[in-house]
């Protein structure tokens, strides 16, 4: 679809299978799934008046799980592969929890903390599959992209063209054994011009403990790499503020916080550099 700067549409998302697992499935149904449906995108949607090398914002204005949803423990996949069998999980989600079924977990009640698994803008050339994430996005599973937060993005031709996917119930930082509360979503959003600049996504958010922050992203095959770019990023940021580079490298140490976003989509990874909004806008 196309749309306009600022206009707000509604998207309706499957989940990561592409509504392959229904709630008749279990650990043996699992073997069917057919993985080249996997994480199929939404999308294109172009964005009127957007040209190549602006930078988008996507405004989260609000997402709403569905009532459904499971998590598996896959085969050559997550940061523990292969240690245990392949499983399936059911979930019942409510308005604030998830409980799974079959008394796994006992009962647990996870809290809802809906997030968007996939997001990103069309890349300017070449083929790149939804995993692992890019500079462009894709399958960021950054826990910070959820209602009221804002993701930018580049915009690597005019149009931007850029899709989701992969809505999640729940999901812990890195999202360690490949799978969150994976689920349906219905999400609104809203997109205009960014006042940023990046290599690689920057998001807009507020924490689990209700804290605004600005998370900046690094992405690379070296885990040790990822978290310099995401610090480098930061930095950039910075300067734009009249700070120097050795200011925001001291400030990064003191009142930043380094999360790893994204541990199992090799064989890129993400690191996260959270940082307080409010020191941000108040330097």
């Amino acid at each position: 679809m196309t749309i306009d700067l600022n206009e707000e549409i509604n998207i309706s998302v499957p989940d990561s299978s592409s509504l392959q697992i229904n709630e008749k499935w279990d650990t043996e149904t699992l073997k069917q799934i057919d993985n080249s449906k996997v994480d199929a995108l939404v999308g294109p949607i172009k964005v009127n008046g957007i040209k190549k090398g602006d930078f988008i914002k996507i405004e989260i204005i609000d997402l709403k799980p569905g009532k459904f949803g499971w998590s598996a423990i896959l085969d050559d996949f997550g940061l523990l592969k292969n240690k245990f069998p392949e499983k399936l999980v059911l979930w019942d989600i409510y308005d604030k929890y998830a409980v799974a079924r079959n008394n796994f977990l006992k009962g647990l009640k996870i809290p809802l903390d809906p997030m968007l698994g996939i997001i990103g803008t069309s890349p300017s050339s070449g083929n790149f599959p939804v995993i692992p994430p890019q500079f462009f996005g894709g399958n960021l599973d950054n826990r910070y992209i959820k209602k009221g937060s804002s993701i930018h993005l580049p915009a690597n031709n005019d149009g931007a063209y850029f899709a989701i996917s992969d809505p999640h119930a729940s999901q812990g930082n890195g999202e360690v054994c490949g799978t969150g509360i994976e689920t349906s979503a219905e999400v609104t959003i809203r997109v205009s011009r960014s006042k940023f600049n990046s290599k690689y996504p920057i998001i807009e958010s507020h924490s689990y403990i209700n804290n605004d922050v600005i998370v900046f992203t690094g992405i690379d095959e070296d885990l040790y790499k990822a978290a310099q770019k995401a610090l480098e990023s930061f930095i950039d940021y910075c300067k734009l503020f009249g700070m120097s580079g050795e200011e925001a490298y001291i400030l990064a140490s003191v009142s930043g916080n380094l999360e790893i976003s994204e541990i199992v989509d090799e064989p890129n990874m993400e690191v996260s550099l959270v940082f307080p909004r409010n020191l941000l806008d108040n330097p």
